[in-house]
């Protein structure tokens, strides 16, 4: 697929642009008030649940989808994670044409997903390959997630590589002492500061083997509780 209309860099690259919608902030905050509001009368009804949390996660996660200076950051960092991979692709970011509600990146050639349902079982086996491990190295190795991983969010090359496109959802980090914003907050700030990001791990109490470690450790267990829990209420009924 290619853009109807090619903006191109200084070096002769393609661009695409994501821009917002006028009035999409006010829209949204209008929309997470009647959120608030239907939450406080079912807190009424059911005061063993506190729906205050889940209002302001809510509504954190969406501001966070309107801000593109905020996505500009996502995408270094993951191009930094990523820039020994020949697998996986993420966009250039043109900061000097983006602003918060103006995201330009170069524009990655590729087609959907679904493209290749018909295509041999070896080429989807690659496919599957780099979009598990697009969502999963960063998690396993950084403690960093991808929030939106749905099959909109890629394209294919011809080399069956992936492109990774939309990094807008919040980025986690693990075992930052309750502090899970501090990557999304501090990592990729600066142009190019996430090339060096094993430097920056430090800070964030994190590194590549120790979170690895723990991240196994700690889905191993909470599967193991998962399954103990089905198996009691089967049990039980």
């Amino acid at each position: 697929m290619r853009p109807e209309a090619i903006l191109e860099t200084g070096d002769g690259r393609p661009l695409a642009v994501k821009l917002q919608y006028p009035d999409m902030q006010s829209a949204v905050e209008a929309d997470l008030a009647q959120l608030r509001l239907i939450f406080s009368i079912h807190k009424r009804m059911d005061p063993a649940i506190d729906t205050s949390e889940m209002a302001s996660e809510i509504g954190a996660r969406l501001r966070e989808e309107l801000d593109y200076a905020l996505e500009a950051r996502h995408m270094r960092l993951y191009a930094g994670i990523f820039a020994d991979d020949d697998t996986i692709r993420i966009p250039d970011t043109v900061l000097d044409l983006s602003t918060k509600r103006l995201l330009t990146m170069t524009w990655l050639d590729g087609r959907r997903v679904t493209d290749y349902k018909l295509h041999p079982e070896e080429e989807r086996n690659v496919i599957a390959h780099a979009m598990f491990r697009a969502w999963w190295y960063p998690f396993s190795h950084f403690g960093v997630i991808h929030g939106d991983p749905h099959l909109g969010n890629y394209t294919v090359r011809k080399d069956l590589a992936i492109n990774l496109l939309d990094l807008a959802q919040r980025l986690m980090a693990g075992n930052v002492s309750n502090r899970p914003n501090n990557i999304r907050k501090k990592a990729c700030i600066v142009p190019g500061e996430c090339v060096n990001l094993t430097a920056l791990l430090p800070e964030y109490r994190l590194s590549p083997k120790k979170t690895a470690r723990l991240t196994t450790d700690l889905l191993a267990n909470n599967l193991k509780r998962c399954i103990e829990r089905v198996q009691h209420e089967q049990t039980q009924g």
